[in-house]
């Protein structure tokens, strides 16, 4: 094998684990998704890219959190195929000793239909026993 394949192939290789880290470390998905608001009173450190769980299993993100008329106005990445129901109720949890945030949604009934894109919401913490 000559020096040019053989650097060729270390670049090539090189690209390759720089573009596969990008795509792991990144936020790079190709699932499909759509966009969710929720509307709180207070937040309680929730933060950007926190998980949002539906029945304890993750569904989407919080991809940002902006004020609203003196509220805040949580923008949530939700996975397509995963309905949210317009009588959802919408939680700030919180995991384990050290509190990692997570909004929970105590999915509503099928027959209210799935939910408008803006929900006004109040946060509350779930008490112990549907912490999850």
């Amino acid at each position: 094998m000559s020096l040019e394949t053989k650097v060729g192939a270390f670049v090539l290789g090189g690209l390759t684990l720089l573009a596969t880290a990008i795509f792991l470390l990144g936020d790079v998905t190709f699932e499909k998704r759509y966009t969710l608001y929720a509307q709180f009173s207070d937040v309680a450190n929730l933060s950007k890219d926190a998980p949002v769980k539906l029945s304890g299993v993750e569904v989407g993100q919080v991809r940002a959190i902006e004020l609203v008329d003196g509220g805040a106005r949580v923008v949530l990445s939700i996975r397509k195929g995963v309905d949210i129901y317009s009588d959802a109720a919408f939680l700030i949890g919180s995991t384990g000793i050290i509190g990692s945030k997570y909004l929970q949604v105590d999915q509503g009934r099928r027959a209210a239909g799935s939910s408008p894109r803006t929900r006004p919401s109040a946060a509350r913490t779930p008490s112990p026993s549907r912490s999850r």
